[in-house]
């Protein structure tokens, strides 16, 4: 026992020795630099907005009626959520910097402004201007209209500068599991193309689609259909089709947009028709 009680008082004296005396080594990673905060140049409560006016690159206003978002002198519908993106943007702008000597608004391309977006904010109306692109390219100049101060903001922050009408509306024509298709119809003037599942219940009764793997054409001609052909050519574009933009909102004439091409689409119960 008496041997045992010399040993822990050993340890512990070594113990006390190693910890007054230690001196643990210099830390030499360096300490991150702290990222620079982003100037905010305008801020403005998103709920008190109820205009929003874009004059490039194609000039159209947002304009709120009661909780829904419409483009001024459109009745369409548009995508909300879209619409609501945009007024977020547009209720608060940060800068990345400020130019400190900018007394001439040419070398920034802010003397003729390539774009402005209008906010409507409660009693206010402010006025967002962009100028050209930095020579990096990454970002823009940007000012407020009646500020002498100039800015350069970010790509991302820029984007809600070109917005056209076609950011809020539904682009989506049709959505379909290409496994849905059982026949697809494409006639022009000059010619009708019609591929089917199954050939024999095609011949029999051309209204009639089952779901078989294999695919046949049987106008213009009847033949057995190359089956990666079919879905390269057919079921990939057609299963899934987005416009670009909106042209018309309901046209008085057709005539000029050359609509002379139908396609219709069998799928399940439901046929669809394009022009």
């Amino acid at each position: 026992n008496i041997l045992i009680i010399a040993a822990v008082i050993v340890l512990l004296l070594a113990a006390y020795v190693f910890a007054v005396n230690y001196t643990p080594a210099e830390d030499t990673t360096p300490s991150p630099t702290p990222a620079a905060e982003n100037i905010v140049v305008f801020e403005t409560d998103s709920a008190q907005i109820t205009k929003i006016a874009f004059d490039s690159p194609t000039p159209f206003a947002l304009v709120k009626n009661g909780d829904t978002w419409y483009i001024e002198g459109n009745s369409a519908e548009i995508v909300q959520s879209s619409a609501f993106s945009i007024l977020y943007n547009a209720a608060y702008i940060s800068a990345t910097t400020e130019i400190k000597k900018a007394e001439n608004l040419a070398d920034f391309g802010l003397d003729k402004p390539s774009a402005s977006v209008t906010v409507y904010h409660g009693d206010s109306i402010t006025k967002l201007l962009l100028g050209s692109k930095t020579p990096t390219d990454n970002y823009y100049y940007f000012k407020l209209d009646g500020d002498s101060k100039v800015y350069t903001i970010s790509a991302y922050t820029a984007d809600l500068f070109f917005k056209t009408p076609s950011s809020v509306r539904d682009l989506n024509v049709i959505s379909l599991s290409t496994d849905e298709i059982a026949g697809i119809e494409i006639s022009s003037p000059s010619n009708t193309l019609k591929v089917v599942k199954n050939t024999d219940a095609a011949k029999a009764d051309e209204k009639s689609y089952t779901s078989l793997t294999k695919w046949s054409v049987v106008s213009p001609f009847n033949q057995i259909a190359a089956e990666e052909r079919v879905n390269e050519k057919l079921l990939t574009p057609l299963s899934s089709i987005n416009a670009e933009s909106v042209a018309a909102d309901g046209a008085a004439s057709l005539a000029k947009y050359n609509l002379n091409t139908t396609v219709k689409i069998q799928a399940a119960d439901k046929t669809y028709s394009l022009k």
